[in-house]
């Protein structure tokens, strides 16, 4: 079965993108709020949204990234144990996703399956499949940042060639954050909003320059994924249908 299965390069840009905003500066913002916290260095404001992300047991993730030249709608709640929910878009074609306590599976519409196989193979499996769940092998790391939290968040940081500066305050969804800057040398310069008061999480990140431009927003923070394995006669192996003409 292609790797495109997988969408591999959906995970890489989500991660590209989420990279955007991260530290290793031993900055002290995590307690301060409002206009005092803005007064700090850029490196102290990232470094504040890194340890309040770092902190959290599950964050709705949503919105458009790309790589490749293709343009990835996402929509995910990600908690811990490797527990998820949510659907992705790309080329028209989507996908649900669902994870609980470490087993992941996916339910493909019949777009997604013709843009990963091609036709013929795409109408063997879903015929195969109908409108069940595929359940992916313990082994398949394809999406393990969709539904592994520590992975994901773990992501934000390990930035040592970036240089960040602040830009202004700016209101999302009510809230009011700070912009910071990341400019790394090969990727370019993507903004980083923190929230200002309160936990300073990380509520949105913006790529406009280089190959994988992209907006990412964070809510639901510290809430877990309601999420419940499917039936076992709704699910069926992925190592099943590679005899299924995949």
């Amino acid at each position: 079965m292609k790797r495109a299965l997988g969408i591999g390069f959906a995970s890489a840009a989500l991660v590209a993108l989420a990279a955007g905003c991260g530290s290793d500066d031993d900055g002290d913002g995590g307690g301060d709020g409002g206009a005092e916290f803005t007064k700090q260095s850029a490196e102290k404001i990232a470094d504040a949204a890194k340890e309040a992300m770092g902190d959290l047991d599950g964050v709705t993730i949503g919105g458009t990234l790309s790589t490749e030249g293709q343009e990835i709608e996402l929509d995910m709640s990600i908690g811990t144990g490797g527990n998820c929910t949510g659907s992705f878009t790309i080329q028209g074609a989507s996908a649900e996703v669902l994870g609980v306590d470490g087993t992941t599976w996916i339910r493909p519409d019949e777009k997604y399956w013709e843009v990963s196989l091609g036709p013929d193979s795409a109408a063997q499996i879903i015929e195969a499949v109908g409108d069940r769940w595929v359940t992916l092998p313990e082994d398949d790391t394809s999406f393990k940042p969709f539904c592994n939290l520590e992975e994901f968040l773990g992501e934000l940081v390990d930035q040592e060639d970036a240089t960040y500066t602040k830009g202004e305050t700016k209101e999302i969804d009510g809230d009011e954050t700070i912009e910071i800057v990341s400019d790394r040398p090969d990727e370019g310069k993507s903004s980083g909003y923190v929230q200002t008061g309160g936990e300073h999480y990380l509520v949105q990140i913006e790529k406009t320059e280089g190959d994988e431009p992209g907006t990412v927003t964070f809510s639901g923070f510290d809430e877990q994924p309601d999420v419940e394995a499917p039936a076992a006669d709704e699910q069926v192996p992925l190592e099943e249908l590679e005899g299924a003409g995949a």
